[in-house]
């Protein structure tokens, strides 16, 4: 008897074999009481057995699943109750040697990744880590390492974007340099600076902190802090 003949004993004339197989895999045992009604009448249409596996389940599960079985209920009759093309069950069963290299590659990679990621207290994020590794002597691009990133769910630090907190009008009088760019002095009280240091918010908004700073003793005078920078802001304290 052919193949054929041997996947009808085994599953039976009207299939439920292999769909009772396909719930037992999804994680969904059923007795004979429990049993889909829908195995029954239409127990041949390929959509149907497809519709009952796909619940949660990837393609390359499906593959797997025919794999298991194929001995008994044969590749053909399992992919075409699956819904899965046999040609693409086969490329999946040929490239298996690779697929396994690539983890074993990737398991690799992914250690390397996790140490340079650690030594920088998690600051690195894909440009830094691919010149790490590169330095180390491992042949490794960024789009690899961003995919390998992804898949241990690591990321680096992100900078936040420069904001600009001067917008210099091009009409206006420019203030004098009254020292002269000489930002030293002997005795206290004689010379100062002042700046202005902006304050992110969490709201994404930023406070903006006025300082003036004694050039002698290099000590703090005085300081006034607001939500803007108009030139009608109080003096410092």
């Amino acid at each position: 008897m052919g193949q054929g003949g041997r996947c009808e004993s085994a599953a039976g004339p009207s299939g439920r074999g292999v769909r009772r197989a396909a719930h037992c895999a999804g994680g969904a045992e059923r007795g004979p009481a429990q049993e889909d009604p829908r195995v029954g009448g239409r127990a041949r249409d390929p959509a149907e057995g497809g519709e009952v596996f796909r619940r949660g389940d990837a393609l390359v599960n499906r593959f797997q699943f025919v794999a298991d079985h194929q001995r008994r209920y044969g590749v053909k009759r399992l992919c075409t109750i699956l819904g899965i093309a046999r040609s693409s069950f086969c490329y999946w069963r040929r490239t298996a040697a690779c697929r396994a290299a690539r983890q074993a590659t990737d398991a690799h990679l992914a250690a390397r990744i996790r140490a340079v990621h650690r030594e920088s207290d998690g600051t690195y994020g894909v440009p830094r880590i691919t010149a790490e590794l590169r330095e180390d002597g491992e042949r490794v691009n960024h789009k690899r390492v961003a995919r390998v990133m992804r898949s241990i769910d690591l990321a680096g630090v992100r900078l936040r974007r420069r904001h600009r907190t001067t917008v210099a009008d091009p009409a206006a009088a420019k203030a004098p340099d009254l020292i002269g760019r000489d930002f030293t002095a002997r005795e206290t009280n004689t010379k100062y600076v002042g700046d202005i240091t902006y304050l992110p918010l969490e709201s994404g908004r930023f406070l903006y902190l006025a300082t003036v700073i004694d050039l002698a003793s290099r000590r703090l005078t005085g300081w006034a802090i607001a939500n803007h920078m108009r030139t009608e802001r109080r003096q410092p304290r």
